[in-house]
C-alpha cells in the first residue's frame, strides 16, 4: 500500500511539474498569445515577426488580406508610426485542438491608440488566431483575424495602405473563399 501511494504521489507530482512548464499545447499558445499582445504594445515588429511563419496571412479590418513577410512587416511597421499605442490587451476564451499540429484561440481584444497625436481611438473586438506547431514546445501564427464588437468610423483603421498584387495574396480553391475574395476585391 505504502508503494502503491508513493507510485501515485510520484506520478501526479510529475503531472504537475510538466503541466507547470507549459508544456501542455494550450498553456504555450497562451504565453505565445501573450508575447503577441507584448509586440503590439510595445509597437516592436521583431516581437511579432518571431509569432509568424513565411506563410503567415492576416486579415486585418478594412483592409486586404496580407500574406508574406514583407507585406506583414509593411502593415505593421506603417501602423506603428502612424499610430501611438497606449493600451493592448487580449484575452482567449477558447483554444481548440484541430488536431496535434493545428490549433484556434478565439478571444477578445481592447486597443486603445491614438490617432493624429491627440484623438484616441477605442478599438474593441474579437479575434481568431490560428497556431501551428513548429516545435516540441512552440507554435507561430499561420493567420490571424480581428474585427470590432460593434460599428465605428473606418478612417481610425483605414489610415494605412499597403500596396498588394491581387496576385500575392492567396489563391481561393474552395467556392466560399473565391466569393469572399469577389466581394473583398469588390471593396477595393
Amino acid at each position: 500500500m505504502r508503494l502503491l501511494m508513493t507510485t501515485l504521489l510520484f506520478l501526479i507530482s510529475c503531472h504537475v511539474s510538466y503541466t507547470s512548464l507549459g508544456s501542455n499545447p494550450e498553456s504555450i499558445i497562451e504565453k505565445q498569445s501573450q508575447l503577441f499582445a507584448q509586440g503590439i504594445r510595445s509597437e516592436n515588429f521583431d516581437i511579432l515577426s518571431k509569432l509568424f511563419l513565411k506563410e503567415t496571412t492576416i486579415l486585418p479590418e478594412y483592409h486586404p488580406s496580407l500574406q508574406s513577410s514583407s507585406l506583414l512587416k509593411a502593415y505593421y511597421l506603417q501602423f506603428f508610426e502612424l499610430t501611438d499605442t497606449q493600451q493592448y490587451e487580449k484575452t482567449a476564451f477558447e483554444i481548440m485542438a484541430i488536431n496535434n499540429e493545428y490549433y484556434i484561440e478565439l478571444g477578445t481584444f481592447e486597443h486603445t491608440y491614438l490617432v493624429d497625436q491627440d484623438e484616441s481611438f477605442d478599438y474593441k473586438g474579437k479575434y481568431m488566431t490560428y497556431w501551428k506547431k513548429v516545435g516540441e514546445d512552440s507554435f507561430k501564427v499561420l493567420a490571424h483575424i480581428w474585427g470590432a464588437s460593434s460599428y465605428f468610423d473606418a478612417k481610425n483603421v483605414d489610415l494605412l495602405y499597403i500596396h498588394t498584387d491581387r496576385n500575392e495574396g492567396i489563391n481561393p480553391k474552395t467556392q466560399w473563399e473565391t466569393k469572399i475574395e469577389e466581394s473583398r476585391a469588390f471593396a477595393y
